[in-house]
């Protein structure tokens, strides 16, 4: 009796230390590191793979703008990037990526602890159930808006203003060229919300989780302030209905390395939730708006300074140009175009952005970058990715320029041309130098040469001409009129005289918006008081 008794004991004490041994392990797989930001406030993430800290880096940029950042290895090869851009009004971005490379499905689970706090407001950005409409070039927009903002106090003290992102996770899509260029994107997976806000006695914890599957990539954004992102609830409601309803054209999913959105269904490696870095949506037109209008409000002026981070972090070709990297399936078929290649717009606009925002923000302008791209313009003819006009001395610049052998001539655009002798004209103006003023003249004659063609029967204009003098394709309904409105002011002020270079356009255009009834934009109506019609 008594050996059952003890062999019933040994037993007893097997299962309480198997157990004991499970319960250490399963403790030590969760394991916890700091990044701690400059303003002291602590971000605690944890996980149950392995987190080891790898090598920590700065930045600084042209701004007064610093990037603290640090890489930790999770498990065997996934690793965590966490990257603090410090802004010059000492505000911050807080950017978290995970790159779960063979790592199985899991989560990151990250705090941040307030303390001597003991209030809280949460304004959720989910206020509108507006759904999301098929486009028949981009199809569905798949993101939406940031969670939310967090106002942190003590008493009648402001603390911490906290714009929570979402988490973005993805998958990178890469199609390899036999000529060793490549094409690629990113597969918008999911958008998730997972996050909590806690508040303990004198103590408030902002949670949230970073997912992801087996190669994913997993993203997500923080935008901190010591002061008020918003100076009133009005204004801060009014950004989160426009974020509802724009949300097209409003960025949601914000990385350290520039910003995400939605691409074209003719893109290469196709997925329908294909998502990539456009120069154009790197640009914070309604904040800027917001920002003019109403007054320098911290969350816009963050936004706009960001944007000029993104596009300085933006690689450029040797030209010192930006290239588009993944490839549009419309211009390899037509022309044998493949990323990456130059396209001129994109470049321009993108200039024009930079500089007219490093004004608004207090900055000089950067003319070294404005005068490469003109020279750029010039060097068209030299390279023949130009379309001649018969009987003229005018030519236009195709819109898009691949110096691999196997690439062809492309098409030409109107509010292309347009944009690049609008932008000639402006170096001209600056430098006096006769090489900018000839090439625009010479994309003046091609225009004027040409423009009874550009009109078709309707009124509007043609979006395009081909090599071979085909026109097609339907205008913009307002972006190509304020290219020749501003086209007609350069010219006038250059020539200074109220010459009507462009009305036989001018009239067409106009004439087929009043027809379909659409309303002239405040922009357009002060443009066309300053050309004189």
């Amino acid at each position: 009796m008594k050996k059952k008794i003890y062999v019933l004991i040994l037993l007893i004490a097997i299962v309480i230390l198997i157990f004991f041994l499970l319960n250490k392990e399963t403790e030590e797989a969760v394991t916890i590191q700091d990044f701690v930001l400059e303003n002291g406030t602590v971000l605690t993430f944890e996980s149950e793979d392995n987190i080891e800290a790898d090598s920590t880096s700065e930045k600084k940029y042209s701004y007064g703008v610093e990037d603290r950042k640090s890489t930790y290895k999770v498990g065997e090869k996934a690793t965590l990037e966490i990257v603090e851009r410090i802004l010059p009004n000492e505000d911050s971005f807080i950017f978290t990526r995970w790159n779960n490379e063979d790592g199985e499905k899991g989560r990151i689970h990250f705090t941040m602890e307030f303390t001597q706090s003991n209030r809280y407001d949460f304004d959720d950005f989910a206020q509108l159930d507006i759904e999301h409409e098929h486009d028949k070039v981009f199809g569905v927009e798949g993101t939406t808006y940031p969670n939310g903002l967090v106002k942190i106090g003590n008493f009648d003290e402001h603390k911490m203003d906290l714009m929570l992102g979402k988490n973005y996770v993805s998958e990178l899509l890469t199609e390899d060229y036999d000529d060793g260029k490549k094409s690629y994107i990113r597969k918008l997976v999911s958008e998730e919300e997972d996050f909590a806000i806690n508040q303990t006695g004198q103590s408030i914890s902002v949670q949230f989780d970073m997912h992801a599957n087996e190669n994913n990539i997993s993203e997500q954004w923080l935008m901190l302030s010591n002061e008020n992102l918003f100076e009133s609830e009005e204004e801060l409601n009014k950004w989160i209905e426009r974020s509802n309803k724009e949300y097209k054209n409003i960025n949601a999913w914000y990385t350290a390395e520039g910003t995400y959105s939605k691409l074209p269904w003719s893109i290469e490696p196709f997925d329908e939730m294909g998502y990539g870095k456009n120069i154009l949506f790197f640009r914070e037109n309604a904040a800027i708006d917001r920002y003019k209008e109403h007054g320098e409000e911290r969350y816009y002026y963050n936004l706009i300074m960001n944007s000029l981070i993104n596009f300085e972090n933006y690689p450029r070709n040797e030209e010192k140009l930006y290239e588009t990297h993944y490839t549009s399936t419309w211009l390899k078929e037509l022309y044998g175009t493949r990323a990456p290649y130059v396209d001129t717009r994109h470049n321009e606009l993108g200039i024009i952005y930079i500089n007219d925002t490093r004004e608004l923000l207090g900055f000089d302008r950067d003319e070294k970058l404005l005068l490469n791209y003109a020279d750029f313009l010039v060097k068209q003819k030299e390279l023949n990715n130009i379309l001649a006009v018969p009987d003229s001395n005018g030519y236009f610049i195709a819109d898009y320029y691949d110096s691999s052998k196997n690439a062809r001539k492309t098409h030409t655009s109107l509010n292309h041309v347009l944009g690049e002798m609008n932008l000639l004209l402006q170096v001209y103006r600056k430098t006096d130098d006769e090489k900018y003023l000839e090439v625009a003249n010479a994309i003046k004659s091609a225009v004027k040469m040409t423009e009874d063609d550009w009109i078709r029967e309707d009124h509007d204009l043609w979006y395009e001409v081909s090599t071979n003098f085909e026109y097609s394709g339907r205008d913009y309904e307002l972006r190509t009129l304020i290219d020749l409105l501003d086209a007609e002011i350069l010219y006038n002020k250059l020539n200074d005289n109220k010459d009507r270079l462009f009305e036989k356009l001018i009239q067409s255009k106009i004439t087929y918006l009043n027809s379909q009834n659409i309303e002239l934009s405040k922009v357009v109506e002060r443009k066309i008081i300053e050309a004189d019609y």
